[in-house]
């Protein structure tokens, strides 16, 4: 199973080493920043499941750390645990109004920043899971949040395990009756409970196409659109022989996202 990564944004080293230490007798994936300029930096390319900052750090500190990375789509939503000496209310009202999901206080102990990192990662989980099992919406109706959830990778349930899946790394979707089959990369596919319509709503216009009522297309892996006889058209796949009809009903908006 793939390891959970955790960046560790802090200026003072032992504090930074023991924690890192920690994470990793715990089986998780780590990188380090030592102050927040590089905490940044690394949070966009590391693209880790959870962040964990010092707030006052010399240059940029913690909550400007925090509000530039909230500003970013890719990291917009990672998971983001504060750790600080500082015990004022104001304090913790201004992380909270940045989006901080929890503090740790100085000096704290193994357990509780383990606590606090687990129960962080499974609320971020779930709240994934929720959003694509369709389940108690009514709680999550802003597409915008969907597509940003949704933008890097998601977890579907499958034989009783929580799989993640890349959204470059699936090539279609089709619809399977009441399911939905998720065909991607490495000849991995899944099914789902879940119609073409639903995904269409929730999944990123700029990287899926509907091409057909039972096929939702990623755009990455089209090859080209190719006119044939009786004016039909069909989608050829990259470093496949697999090929899928475009229906009249939808030409034109492929033609259109595909000359762009």
């Amino acid at each position: 199973m793939k390891k959970e990564k955790i960046l560790i944004i802090e200026d003072e080293g032992d504090i930074r080493d023991n924690i890192r230490i920690l994470l990793e007798l715990e089986n998780y994936e780590t990188a380090t920043a030592i102050n927040g300029k590089e905490g940044v930096r690394k949070a966009k390319e590391f693209l880790p499941d959870l962040i964990i900052c010092d707030i006052m750090m010399p240059g940029i500190d913690g909550y400007e750390v925090l509000d530039e990375l909230t500003r970013n789509k890719r990291t917009s939503l990672i998971p983001f645990i504060f750790l600080t000496a500082k015990v004022e209310l104001s304090d913790l009202r201004k992380g909270m109004s940045l989006g901080a999901d929890d503090y740790i206080f100085k000096p704290f102990n193994s357990s509780e920043l383990l606590q606090a990192i687990r129960t962080r990662l499974n609320k971020f989980s779930n709240l994934v899971a929720t959003i694509l099992d369709g389940k108690d919406n009514n709680n999550y109706t802003s597409t915008d949040i969907q597509k940003k959830v949704l933008n890097e990778r998601f977890f579907i349930s499958y034989h009783n395990t929580s799989v993640p899946v890349a959204l470059k790394k699936i090539i279609c979707i089709i619809a399977d009756n009441q399911y939905s089959k998720i065909i991607c990369e490495e000849n991995k596919n899944y099914l789902l409970r879940k119609s073409l319509n639903e995904w269409e709503k929730i999944l990123p216009s700029n990287q899926f196409v509907r091409i057909h009522r039972s096929t939702i297309m990623s755009w990455n892996h089209i090859d080209k659109i190719e006119k044939r006889v009786e004016g039909k058209y069909f989608v050829l796949l990259k470093d496949s022989t697999y090929e899928f009809e475009i229906s009249r009903r939808f030409i034109k908006k492929v033609k259109q996202n595909y000359n762009k």
